[in-house]
């Protein structure tokens, strides 16, 4: 989809100027936990959503493991499940946001076969992914399991005949265990100006997911300068960075 926008110009001076863009129809966010998804992209979430992009996150786990207290496993995934709820309508993602309750999102068959079809039947034309040398061993298998999903849905495989999907871009997104140039190498990233939706995003992270203010509090600190640092790189005062990922898919859409 084609359309005019007001972009904040990156030098000169400081009043917005027209430009053409094109903009996603649908953007799939895999997070391998609740929360990756508004941790890593949160301001994108916003400011695409603001311009008429469908949004669908697929939740891979409960991310049962990231309770600071001992409780019983049931307990923990509902509460996150309803914490998600909250985040789902704050960030005004799609309804076709979902748990996909995969306990161990390993590399096998039956997981790669449950992306594949996600990605056939939900169409995105970009899809957000953690980066496979991230330090989390949840994100890592989820980054795996999208790219082996991104191999074969543009294929027959997996009955895939007459459903073939090829996405038009995928990215990486930045996660607090998987740093873009550390530990990631990288020798190309973007950087999505999401100076106007920063509070916004900070706002909801603290009013949906109360299970993690613990986390959120040892790093709000780094959540902020990391914003900080990826706008001077992107020539904004907040920035969220991805690193395009085409060796499974050709770049034809940007991030902004």
């Amino acid at each position: 989809m084609k359309t005019t926008l007001q972009l904040t110009p990156m030098v000169g001076r400081a009043f917005r100027r027209t430009i053409h863009a094109v903009l996603p129809r649908r953007i799939l966010i895999f997070a391998p936990h609740p929360d990756d998804e508004l941790l890593s992209c949160g301001g994108t979430i916003l400011k695409y959503a603001r311009w008429g992009t469908e949004i669908v996150t697929l939740v891979v786990t409960a991310g049962i493991g990231g309770t600071p207290r001992a409780r019983k496993p049931a307990e923990v995934e509902e509460a996150r499940k309803k914490e998600f709820d909250i985040c789902k309508r704050e960030l005004g993602l799609s309804d076709l946001s979902e748990f996909l309750d995969i306990g161990e999102p390993l590399v096998r068959r039956q997981n790669v076969e449950l992306f594949t079809r996600r990605i056939r039947e939900l169409r995105p034309d970009l899809v957000f992914f953690p980066h496979p040398e991230d330090r989390h061993r949840t994100h890592r298998e989820v980054s795996l399991l999208a790219l082996e999903a991104l191999f074969h849905s543009p294929t027959q495989a997996y009955t895939g005949g007459g459903k073939e999907w090829l996405p038009y871009g995928a990215y990486f997104y930045e996660t607090i265990s998987g740093i873009f140039g550390n530990p990631i190498v990288t020798r190309s990233f973007t950087v999505a100006d999401i100076t106007d939706q920063y509070t916004e995003k900070i706002r909801i992270m603290r009013k949906a997911y109360g299970s993690q203010r613990r986390l959120l509090r040892t790093y709000m600190s780094w959540i902020e300068r990391m914003a900080e640092f990826r706008g001077t790189a992107g020539r904004c005062r907040y920035g969220e960075a991805f690193v395009p990922e085409t060796g499974h898919v050709p770049l034809k859409i940007l991030v902004i």
